[in-house]
């Protein structure tokens, strides 16, 4: 490269990536470098290079057929990427928040994420002690006095849950990925937590045996899977048959809405949970993902939107299709790391 072209290139405010045919880092400029959080990066796989590497890496993948746009939150907010190819490898420009249309809300909105994580910790610790002493209270008393203790333990345990979805939702951890079976992870959770979902709900299970292992976080995947079951248990009130299914997906848009052009077509492998209650309200339906919008008494609103992020994290898909006669949620997840 003529000295010249690498100093006008160091000195671009985006970020710059050249990588090979296995999504290794052959240069970047000093922008990338900042932007990804790294001392260098030169030789190293992109997926190893900081907190939204993982992110870039699948995104980069999109491009061997042709140019991609899109953004990826790199932990810090989301930065604009472009992908193209450049002989077996590609180029990757990465435009920093501050210099996005509404950059300065973006940044606004990740300071807000970081004060809305400190406080959840801060709810934290004196909820537990609450609840430890309702625990204990409970033990020390009989009667009605015990039932109010144990009505404290219960709702301390529930807002811990809520804080521990928000912590969640406000700063997601990077999925820690393994090569693992989806059955095994479903057929955990419905094991442990299957009989907790009511009385009156049966479980049917249409597996396909092809299914490949898969690169992904058993732990997040758990609880998307957990989340959708919970929310197809509690649109039957009165009992019903909630559906799960697995398969493989041909000729998906990676990256891309399902149904929508755009994006290197594969194929993915999904799961899906039915139910037969009445659908998702309208009012629900056109903000699905908007936290604390439920219909719910006892909801809370951050289920998908928070199962939403973790697929997305994983670089897939999530897809809501929903009638008078039920609602189906699918998620796709790439076949690949």
């Amino acid at each position: 490269m003529r000295p010249e072209l690498a100093a006008a290139l160091e000195a671009l405010p985006d970020g710059l990536l050249l990588l090979d045919e296995e999504a290794r880092v052959v240069w970047a400029n000093a922008a990338a470098h900042d932007l990804l959080a790294r001392g260098t990066l030169d030789g190293i796989p992109l997926a190893q290079a900081g907190e939204g590497g993982a992110a870039l890496a699948t995104f980069a993948r999109r491009a061997d057929s042709g140019p991609v746009r899109g953004r990826v939150d790199l932990g810090r907010g989301p930065v604009e990427v472009c992908a193209a190819p450049v002989g077996t490898g590609c180029v990757l420009s990465l435009r920093p928040p501050a210099a996005l249309p509404g950059g300065g809300d973006e940044t606004e909105s990740a300071r807000l994420r970081v004060l809305a994580a400190g406080l959840a910790h801060e709810v934290r610790n004196p909820l537990a002690g609450l609840k430890g002493a309702a625990d204990l209270l409970a033990r020390a008393v009989d009667g009605e006095l015990a039932e109010y203790a144990r009505v404290i333990a219960r709702e301390a345990a529930r807002v811990d849950a809520l804080v521990g979805q928000l912590l969640a939702l406000a700063r997601p951890s990077p999925p820690k990925r393994r090569r693992e079976n989806l059955h095994v992870i479903l057929e955990e959770v419905l094991r442990v937590h299957g009989p907790a979902l009511g009385e009156g709900i049966t479980l049917e299970r249409r597996f396909d045996p092809s299914l490949p292992e898969l690169c992904l976080d058993r732990d997040q995947i758990a609880q998307v899977f957990l989340n959708l079951l919970k929310n197809a248990a509690e649109a039957m009130p009165e009992g019903g048959t909630v559906s799960v299914e697995t398969g493989v997906a041909i000729g998906l848009s990676a990256g891309q809405p399902v149904g929508q052009p755009g994006g290197r077509r594969r194929s993915m492998v999904f799961f899906r949970v039915t139910d037969r209650g009445s659908g998702f309200p309208p009012v629900v339906l056109a903000s699905l993902y908007t936290p604390f919008l439920t219909t719910k008494a006892q909801g809370t609103g951050l289920g998908l939107a928070l199962a939403r992020r973790i697929v997305e994290g994983h670089g897939g898909l999530l897809k809501v299709d929903s009638s008078p006669e039920g609602a189906t949620v699918t998620v796709f997840l790439p076949t690949g790391p």
